[in-house]
């Protein structure tokens, strides 16, 4: 079967440095299908770094390529199987003779640093936008993960919405985690793991929630936010994650301070008067899988929450 053929359009540093390092004039193997789906392909190099092969639907993020998929629409109809393996050679990569994508004139993504410095403005902004979301939320957010936890603890719009039972377990560990924030270690660190593989799918709502809690955390400038940082990645790296790896390769990216490009324009329009950049930025994240776009923004709501003393006084 001849290979179907692809251009890269864009790339992250981290696949960038991938195939600059791994590219030789001579075909050899650099990895092998870890997993794939209708419009993503997962492949793992030798040291089980996990990189994403995205439609160009996608937005960008860590250790990915986006490409021209204008011919296809349904990866599953290449027949690439798990374990196929993965070539390079001069800048084009090919698993087996099924799929190859070819790097010449790809563009790299380098999305602009984000911090947030917080002023009276940026608080009252953040406030009026945060109800903006909420409503949002309310009517267009998907169940499934930690939206029941975010409504009933803060708002206080009434529900007769009856959730899962992984959902109520989800409510009940996020409320444990945010309040476990300023306890002793093993506490803090046992409402972390309570949480982590949490969930649904190949990134569980838990894993999700904690991306998008260290991600706002690591934009605000206040030392309290990045010492909190520090003391979830200090936990996270000295213990073996029960979880997916899909969902680890997010979450050390995320420790590695990387972020998807959905959820950093939430977060800047977060911070903004464009209220109708503002909707667009929540409808980008909340298309980011069934339930994911909906946990990891709520994440980064309540890290925010919390970074500017919100949570203390019950959320606005």
């Amino acid at each position: 079967m001849r290979d179907k053929s692809f251009y890269a359009l864009s790339y992250d540093k981290g696949l960038k440095t991938f195939i600059d390092t791994k590219n030789k004039n001579c075909n050899h193997v650099v990895g092998k299908v870890h997993s794939i789906f209708k419009k993503v392909i997962n492949f793992v190099d030798d040291d089980n770094q996990i990189y994403s092969i995205l439609q160009s639907s996608f937005d960008n993020g860590p250790y990915a390529v986006r490409i021209d998929n204008e011919n296809i629409d349904d990866f599953f109809s290449l027949q690439i199987d798990i374990n196929d393996l993965v070539f390079l050679e001069n800048k084009v990569l090919r698993i087996e003779n099924k799929l190859s994508i070819n790097f010449d004139n790809v563009q790299l993504w380098s999305p602009m640093k984000l911090k947030i410095d917080i002023d009276k403005s940026n608080l009252e902004l953040f406030k009026r936008n945060i109800e903006v979301y909420n409503h949002y939320l309310f009517h267009q957010g998907n169940y499934g993960g930690v939206k029941h936890c975010y409504i009933k603890t803060y708002m206080e719009s009434p529900v007769s919405y009856k959730p899962t039972l992984i959902e109520r377990e989800l409510y009940k560990r996020v409320s444990n985690f945010i309040t476990s924030i300023d306890s002793e270690y093993l506490n803090f660190k046992e409402s972390i793991f309570s949480i982590i593989g949490l969930g649904n799918g190949l990134t569980p709502s838990g894993d999700d929630f904690l991306v998008g809690f260290m991600t706002a955390l690591n934009v605000v400038e206040i030392e309290k936010t990045q010492a909190l940082f520090r003391k979830i990645k200090y936990i996270l790296r000295q213990n073996k994650l029960p979880t997916t790896d899909i969902s680890i390769s997010m979450i050390n990216s995320c420790i590695e301070g990387n972020k998807r490009e959905h959820l950093t324009d939430f977060i800047r329009k977060l911070f903004s008067e464009d209220k109708e950049g503002l909707l667009d930025s929540i409808n980008n994240v909340f298309s980011i899988g069934s339930s994911s776009g909906v946990d990891l923004s709520v994440g980064v709501i309540i890290g925010l929450m919390y970074s500017l003393d919100i949570l203390e006084n019950g959320g606005i």
